[in-house]
């Protein structure tokens, strides 16, 4: 198994230019060896290579990620200095590429699931579709008259047809995706997350905080590069509920189908949410663009690896 020294930071895997020649990869050099990183649909680094020493073993390493990447098998979660890692295996059990580090055994195993959300698709099969017999032309001239005689008839039945295969109005309100934001009792005011003292890990100052408020509850809350507020938490009763979800917030802040825009009271907030659960929200906005642009499915790709 490779060490996580064989590695760099992930910072230094983010903001790279998507290679064209490989869907959800993205290349770069770094004291003269060759990286890439695996980014799948979401835009945020999911793996990281180690260093090659030139650019034709780099290929080999990214060919065995899009070969394996779909085999649950070959993926796993370990730990390794009291943090843990996703790594992908190749056919060999050679280590061809890790994930940044998550805080908990939890968090990584939430993560798991998302691996192969950016994976190659089996080329679809493509059946050749036969010929049509030729009639005979007695049989075609026969084949011409009938639809002419049985066309009232034929009307009829389309008619019918139609008008059973017309989707029911129940079944289009239940396409609707329901709202999950019902109001703002659970969460503080933006200016009570801000002015923080922000979390510090392996690799410097993070735009992370937790804190226990006034009422006696424990929240989090991610700030932007300028300091002012990203997303916010409700209140939790113990740290320990507060940090799971924490967690959960972490690995999932970069993935775009994780948000939804939502309107309350006239006001629209970008909701971070896993299945039917808040997990934080923004500020408020006046308008579905002003908050629809802070997610990163509204934020250009260059910016998304700087965030937080």
């Amino acid at each position: 198994m490779a060490i996580n020294d064989d590695y760099l930071s992930c910072k230094s895997y983010e903001g790279h230019e998507a290679d064209p020649k490989n869907d959800g990869f993205a290349l770069f050099q770094d004291k003269g060896k060759y990286y890439f990183t695996y980014q799948g649909n979401a835009g945020a680094v999911l793996l990281r290579s180690e260093g090659y020493a030139d650019a034709a073993s780099r290929s080999k390493g990214i060919t065995s990620v899009k070969k394996n990447l779909g085999s649950a098998d070959k993926l796993a979660v370990v730990e390794e200095g009291g943090k843990f890692y996703i790594i992908l295996k190749a056919a060999n059990s050679k280590e061809v590429g890790r994930s940044c580090d998550f805080k908990t055994k939890a968090a990584a195993e939430k993560g798991l699931a998302r691996f192969t959300a950016g994976a190659e698709k089996p080329a679809v099969k493509v059946v050749k579709a036969e010929k049509p017999v030729k009639k005979a032309p007695a049989a075609e001239k026969a084949a011409d008259a009938a639809p002419k005689a049985e066309k009232p008839a034929k009307k009829k039945e389309t008619a019918a047809k139609e008008k059973a295969e017309k989707p029911a109005p129940r079944e289009k309100k239940k396409a609707a995706e329901p709202a999950i934001l019902k109001g703002l009792q659970n969460f503080l005011e933006v200016h009570e997350y801000l002015d923080r003292p922000r979390i510090w890990d392996s690799y410097g100052i993070t735009g992370y905080v937790k804190f226990q408020a006034q009422d006696g509850k424990h929240y989090f809350g991610v700030y932007n590069p300028d300091a002012t507020l990203y997303l916010r938490s409700e209140g939790f009763a113990t740290e320990e509920e507060r940090d799971s979800v924490f967690d959960l917030m972490d690995s999932i802040i970069l993935l775009e189908e994780n948000y939804k825009i939502e309107n309350l009271k006239g006001r629209y907030y970008a909701v971070l949410f896993e299945e039917e659960d808040i997990v934080a929200i923004s500020p408020d906005f006046s308008s579905f663009i002003e908050a629809f642009v802070t997610t990163p499915g509204g934020r250009p790709r260059e910016v998304q690896g700087t965030m937080f």
